[in-house]
């Protein structure tokens, strides 16, 4: 007669030689698992991945998953999209910044600028990746995955420039009329005058004007130096 140790003995290895290799795909990423579910929504709750409706499944009929067909599985990504004075969020399987503002019914206009984890990117950057470690569990990578992707909207607006006689008509991101000027790569001189001032906030259709000093040499005792001034 066999004691109880010994049951449960035969008992853990009659389970472990019953259990079948599952093969599960996430974001890309292959995994195997050892388990007595015979269907793909069986294998997913014993390994406590919930998915959103967001997410994409496609789950082997079971025969198929017994014969190795994997069950594959894209995890939505978690956008947050600062803009326009409001954060939109919501759950994409975009690949790209452009498609990610698509699907989260962010309107994309000509010059605006965008930034992605604080940092500027383009329409067409791939989004951010977190970063996948050798070993990570399946619960873990889906976590990572699911953490969100800060992207932020910058919109322009026109403004006019009138330096001296040339008007330069132009679209800007700034929120001060210095910073506006400084990226346009305009340069104000010494005695040169502005007008709105440097911190004025920027306005859609705001004019600004630039008023040059007039460029003078002075020879000083055969020194040459070179000068600006308002005088005539």
């Amino acid at each position: 007669m066999l004691t109880l140790g010994a049951m449960l003995i035969l008992m853990g290895v009659i389970y472990a030689a019953t259990q079948h290799t599952v093969h599960l795909n996430i974001n890309g990423i292959a995994f195997r698992i050892r388990t007595h579910q015979r269907t793909a929504e069986g294998v997913l709750r014993e390994a406590r991945i919930d998915l959103y409706p967001e997410d994409s499944l496609h789950a082997p009929e079971p025969e198929a998953l017994l014969q190795g067909e994997p069950i594959e599985i894209t995890i939505a990504r978690h956008v947050a999209v600062v803009h326009d004075g409001s954060v939109t969020q919501a759950r994409t399987l975009a690949t790209r910044v452009d498609d990610a503002l698509a699907d989260a019914d962010i309107v994309q206009l000509d010059h605006d600028e965008y930034l992605m984890q604080g940092e500027p990117c383009d329409l067409d950057t791939p989004l951010f990746q977190p970063a996948i470690t050798r070993g990570l569990s399946m619960r873990r990578l889906v976590e990572e995955l699911r953490s969100p992707v800060r992207l932020t909207v910058r919109r322009s607006v026109p403004i006019t420039v009138q330096d001296g006689a040339v008007t330069l008509s132009t679209h800007t991101t700034a929120r001060t009329v210095g910073e506006a000027l400084h990226d346009r790569g305009i340069v104000i001189y010494v005695g040169d005058e502005v007008f709105p001032a440097y911190d004025t906030v920027i306005t859609p259709g705001l004019s600004i004007f630039i008023d040059r000093a007039k460029p003078i040499t002075l020879d000083i005792g055969g020194t040459v130096r070179a000068m600006r001034t308002r005088h005539k």
